[in-house]
């Protein structure tokens, strides 16, 4: 498994540090981040409204494109401006208009065209979010409300919300192009055409080729708190995201496949010195909204030595489809079902209370040699979750498992709990591996492999146990929630999914941190990649067989010149070093881009 994880807790600097590299297609998006405060923040200097600038984590490249993401808040921007609002002239200076008088409290002067949160008004119709789009003046000013109702004596209080918006990338391309990425952090609701009524953004986008698609839009009422967690998904074709452990949206794409590197992005327009496009107004001691504590894992649901390949999924959603591509297994009769996630129709797997909900995949014919993966979201307290492969669907089960018991849990607080593997033969169980305790997290994966008469179990990509055993030999692999230890409660996964050993793979590597190399390769298909700006080359759909693969570039030397590379079963990491030192193995850091 690669993971990676920076703190940010250095001195501040414009720049990141060594572990960072800018994205940034040319022309398309400012570099624009720092280190302050012990946390990552937007960087000072123009930068107009909703740039980004992306930064992708170099030291460490994921194996997979199944990835997770968390940080944490560390500090919220302050508004821009505070206004202590004394008075409101309905229909003044003309109908549908009205004149709110105020001081500055505290912040910058008003500007137009900004947007402006009004609350604690004497009169409810003078309470909502405007933009200043009329007239202001240092003492007033005019928005168009046509219910509001005159007052005076008043102690109401008018917020201007800062740009300055973060988040976790995943997926994330070489030259900034494409990833997946959410945005938290607090929005002046500023755009072209106005105002859209948000101080508070909460979004999942997407980038294809430089151009952005909103696939979750904001939730607008949703403050954000020091310390809050904000965690970004991407299994398959699920992307979701978390709040404080918390399911808070979910959705479906299949856009971008390959795995990238882990990343964030940072987008401010008014704050420390952004003037764009609320030109004149510059708050140096307004540093924006802050974050600490980045973390990014590759999850496991598929083996990082990258010979297996995804064939079915189950994002929950929408409902399983038991008509087409699920069947349960007839000992354990219940279907699984879906529940909603935050804003979204759906996105967490359950089971029943008191029940066993299985779901064998038999929506298409399975080889063999297959893997089975959940990702974990919440259990309680004597509730299990299982893999299953080589399952038929007759009452009298045949079928491997895994099975993980949760002790003590509490939902996304899991804990203590333990796993066993296990053989069943005409509902004839031989236990393989004898319940051993583990610890359970929250969006743990647990994953199933039957590889010839090889039998493993993973957690998170690392091994928990392996064996070898001829009992059963074919079938089909699902999943099962069993709750009938626990009467009350369910275990819930947010996804599943289903591989056969693959028949392609790929060979990639290291060229000594240098972008552009050529890495030209011939063997039983022959061709040449060129290494991304953060110096890594990637060969994918490779066929088993030797290569030859020699990097390139005018004025360089690299060593070896060129390399013969066997390819049998898994895919292969070949990384070249410049001058007088050797290729070969530069450890796990460098051991990983390998796209499948």
């Amino acid at each position: 498994m690669s993971s990676a994880s920076d703190s940010f807790t250095r001195a501040d600097n414009l720049s990141l540090g060594p572990n960072w590299t800018y994205v940034n297609p040319t022309g398309v998006n400012p570099v624009n981040s720092q280190i302050i405060s012990n946390a990552v923040a937007a960087g000072p200097g123009p930068f107009l409204c909703y740039s980004a600038s992306f930064a992708a984590y170099n030291a460490v490249v994921p194996q997979t494109p199944d990835q997770v993401i968390t940080s944490q808040i560390s500090a919220v921007a302050p508004p821009t401006s505070v206004l202590s609002i004394t008075a409101v002239t309905a229909n003044s200076p003309i109908a549908g208009q009205a004149t709110y008088a105020y001081t500055l409290s505290s912040g910058a002067a008003l500007v137009q065209p900004q947007e402006i949160i009004i609350t604690g008004m004497q009169n409810a119709a003078n309470n909502q979010t405007y933009s200043l789009t009329v007239s202001v003046t240092g003492s007033t000013f005019v928005i168009a409300n046509a219910g509001a109702i005159s007052e005076s004596g008043s102690t109401g209080t008018g917020l201007t919300p800062t740009d300055c918006i973060l988040g976790n990338c995943v997926r994330l391309s070489g030259d900034g192009l494409n990833s997946y990425f959410q945005l938290w952090g607090n929005n002046s609701a500023y755009f072209a055409g106005g105002t859209d009524n948000r101080q508070w953004v909460h979004e999942v986008w997407k980038d294809i080729s430089g151009t952005g698609t909103s696939l979750v839009p904001t939730s607008a009422g949703v403050p954000d708190s020091v310390n809050d967690l904000y965690t970004l998904l991407a299994a398959g074709k699920k992307i979701a995201t978390f709040k404080n452990g918390s399911f808070f949206s979910s959705v479906d794409d299949t856009s971008i496949a390959a795995p990238g590197y882990f990343g964030f992005t940072s987008q401010a327009a008014n704050v420390s010195g952004h003037s764009a496009p609320l030109s004149g107004q510059t708050v140096p001691s307004v540093t924006g909204t802050r974050w600490k504590n980045w973390t990014a894992r590759d999850i496991g649901t598929l083996n990082p030595n990258g010979a297996w390949a995804k064939q079915a999924q189950e994002s929950f959603n929408a409902a399983p489809n038991y008509a087409g591509n699920w069947t349960v297994q007839g000992a354990f009769a219940n279907q699984m079902t879906f529940s909603n996630a935050g804003g979204s129709t759906g996105g967490v797997g359950t089971g029943s209370a008191a029940g066993q909900n299985s779901g064998i995949w038999t929506g298409r014919a399975w080889a063999n040699n297959q893997a089975s993966s959940i990702v974990i979201y919440r259990m309680f307290g004597n509730t299990a979750a299982y893999c299953f492969v080589r399952a038929n669907t007759l009452a009298s089960y045949t079928l491997y498992f895994l099975q993980i018991i949760s002790t003590s849990g509490s939902g996304t607080t899991i804990g203590a709990g333990t796993f066993s593997v296990v053989r069943a033969v005409a509902a004839s169980q031989t236990v393989l591996k004898p319940s051993t305790a583990i610890t359970i997290n929250s969006l743990d994966c647990f994953r199933l492999e039957a590889q010839g008469t090889t039998i493993t179990a993973y957690q998170n990509s690392n091994v928990l146990f392996t064996t070898t055993d001829s009992g059963i030999a074919s079938g089909s692999p699902g999943m099962m929630m069993n709750n009938t230890f626990n009467s009350a409660t369910e275990a819930s996964v947010v996804y599943w999914s289903g591989d056969e050993l693959a028949t392609a793979f790929t060979i990639g590597g290291s060229t000594a941190g240098l972008s552009g190399v050529t890495v030209t390769y011939i063997g039983p298909s022959s061709g040449s990649v060129t290494s991304d700006a953060l110096g890594y080359y990637s060969i994918p759909g490779l066929a088993a067989g030797s290569y030859t693969i020699t990097p390139s570039k005018t004025g360089v030397t690299f060593s070896p010149a060129a390399a013969i590379v066997p390819v049998s079963s898994a895919n292969v990491t070949e990384n070249f070093a410049t001058g007088g030192g050797g290729g070969g193995d530069l450890g796990p850091g460098f051991d990983l881009k390998l796209r499948l």
